[in-house]
């Protein structure tokens, strides 16, 4: 079964109707949420372009053609009951995250200004999921704490937490803890995150494929895996994830290498 969009006329007079792809429901498998997911996010952003060309040309018709396409995109996630990624994309508040991605930082001003806008822009335009950044400064002494806090308040979909010592371990096991989301992931050291991965990191542990996923420098996990997991855990330094990896290993849990 197919179903086709094609360019719709707008009602306005003289507009010119906007190029639409053809989308085929083939790709909506049960079998493979994620990548189903992924392809629908595919559409919402070549719809974002569209829409961000159409103000450009100040098209009227054109902004009416992609708001009705963009309606049925969101109409079709509800009816498969999986609106919600759309949703969280089109500015509603107050959702729970599918992913928290912490990032612990010292004294990291620079790197911070530039890795967080960047990451925020690709979970929000070109990731599948609803997802936030957790910035975790621990006892930073420059600017970084300030930095952190104004990017908190201008991006959106940004927290904010303080520890009072140098310690990796111990902001990620913060975070984690109070973390409400369905999965939680780190971000590594020197903050040079390859967004590009974050799905293939993301997937095995969202699909429950695993608990754990292990991708480069980064990590996530299932929040309620994390919260059982990080209580045992003695380290609170580099070793800390090191450790908590041996321990779910030891307790039969699934480890994907991504």
């Amino acid at each position: 079964m197919t179903a086709a969009l094609t360019g719709m006329a707008s009602t306005a007079p003289r507009a010119r109707p906007i190029a639409v792809v053809m989308m085929s429901v083939d790709w909506m498998a049960p079998s493979n949420p994620i990548q189903m997911r992924l392809k629908r996010c595919q559409v919402i952003n070549q719809l974002g372009q569209r829409g961000r060309s159409a103000k450009h040309s100040a098209s009227k018709g054109a902004q009416q053609s992609l708001s009705l396409l963009t309606g049925l995109v969101c109409y079709a996630e509800a009816w498969l009951g999986e609106a919600e990624p759309t949703l969280r994309r089109l500015g509603r508040k107050g959702v729970r995250p599918a992913l928290d991605i912490v990032v612990p930082v010292h004294n990291q001003q620079e790197a911070l200004a530039r890795a967080v806008p960047r990451l925020r822009s690709f979970l929000r335009h070109a990731f599948p999921f609803s997802a936030r950044i957790t910035i975790a400064d621990c006892a930073s002494v420059d600017s970084t704490r300030d930095v952190a806090a104004a990017l908190a308040a201008e991006l959106g979909g940004v927290r904010l937490i303080h520890l009072n010592a140098e310690a990796r371990g111990r902001a990620l096991a913060a975070a984690w803890m109070t973390s409400d989301a369905r999965v939680v992931a780190s971000a590594g050291a020197d903050l040079d995150i390859d967004v590009s991965s974050l799905p293939q990191l993301i997937a095995p542990v969202m699909s429950g494929h695993s608990e754990i996923s292990i991708g480069g420098r980064c990590k996530a996990l299932r929040g309620d895996v994390a919260r059982r997991l990080i209580p045992t855990v003695l380290n609170r330094s580099w070793l800390f994830e090191t450790e908590l990896l041996l321990r779910a290993r030891h307790a039969g849990m699934r480890i994907h290498a991504a």
